[in-house]
């Protein structure tokens, strides 16, 4: 079965360097691309279909209900946004503002975009997870420049910078989680194995732990669009080519908030009871609070969309930080329901 979970990631891989490299000029280019998102998009719902979950090959690759949640939602937008990609392109090159050279690399990039999407997704280790998010930086930031204007490139200029100190803190969160995990003697042969921190009874260094949660928790929610890190967010959303807008908004900030869920749930037993949930009760009403007043005043719509974004990415927060059955059910529908709209 988790052949499936190879076949997903490599459908968006393949067609990407096929865009650069056999297809650029091909009038097939466009009916690649869906193809491959409709194969990857297949082989996720295979694995949701036949189960059973969770997966785990070679300490690689792990599957399970949630991480499968996210991949069909990013499958689902990302063979969405293809769809919608060709018409939108068309216009674009009609109007004089593409040129029709420039296909090749916009496909090539937005299926790199989609594939490191879905790695974050699937890889165990939570060290190769932190290089995935990384990656889906660098390729969307040329996705937000991608019109090559003056406010494009400073969109981007700010997205990379800003979510480039967020990963960085993430990375230290990744190097004191291992260095919690070390002094524990936790399968040190496993090093930042999902699989292995996730067992029940395991607890890391205290001191440390406290340490990795505030630079895990600070880094991913900066990627995720939380307040107050979400400042990126409104002008990369506004340049940004319409079918990357919808991914940054519905796939991209639930990618992050996925992998913050990860590290939370590893750390919550080494942590003071209720601090994590605190944590994200604080974050998620901050953001409320914020992006509120910004919708209420905002007239450009892809703007307005950035805001709705932070108050949704708010909403999760909330619904985790009050972590009841009831309320991470919640949690994951809105999930769906968010990135779907």
């Amino acid at each position: 079965m988790y052949l499936f979970a190879v076949f997903a990631l490599f459908c968006p891989l393949a067609a990407a360097l096929g865009s650069v490299l056999f297809f650029k000029n091909s009038p097939w280019l466009y009916r690649l691309n869906v193809a491959a998102a409709v194969f990857s998009l297949s082989a996720v719902g295979w694995l949701w279909l036949q189960g059973p979950l969770p997966l785990s090959w070679h300490d690689l690759l792990y599957v399970d209900a949630l991480s499968l949640i996210f991949s069909l939602l990013v499958a689902s937008l990302g063979l969405s946004a293809l769809i919608v990609s060709g018409p939108y392109l068309a216009a674009e090159i009609e109007g004089g503002h593409l040129q029709p050279r420039r296909l090749g690399q916009y496909y090539a990039l937005l299926q790199l975009f989609i594939f490191t999407m879905q790695s974050a997704l699937f890889l165990e280790n939570l060290g190769f997870v932190w290089i995935a998010i990384e990656a889906t930086t660098l390729a969307s930031t040329l996705l937000v420049a991608f019109q090559s204007n003056r406010s494009s490139l400073e969109a981007a200029w700010k997205y990379v910078l800003l979510c480039t100190v967020g990963i960085s803190l993430a990375m230290l969160g990744a190097i004191l989680l291992y260095q919690a995990q070390a002094t524990a003697g936790i399968a040190l042969e496993r090093p930042l194995s999902l699989v292995a921190l996730s067992q029940p009874g395991v607890f890391l260094d205290a001191p440390l732990s406290r340490l990795a949660f505030a630079f895990l928790l600070i880094g991913y929610a900066t990627k995720a669009g939380l307040a107050p890190m979400h400042t990126w967010l409104p002008d990369a959303h506004s340049q940004a080519p319409a079918p990357v807008s919808g991914l940054l908004s519905g796939a991209l900030l639930s990618c992050a908030f996925y992998v913050l869920l990860r590290h939370i749930a590893i750390l919550r037993p080494s942590l003071p009871p209720g601090l994590p949930e605190t944590a994200l009760l604080a974050l998620g009403l901050l953001s409320l609070s914020v992006a509120v007043p910004f919708l209420l005043l905002q007239h450009d719509l892809k703007r307005l969309l950035a805001y709705s974004s932070v108050e949704h990415m708010g909403i999760l927060a909330i619904g985790a930080g009050v972590g009841t059955p009831a309320a991470l059910f919640a949690c994951l529908l809105h999930v769906l329901t968010h990135g779907f709209t």
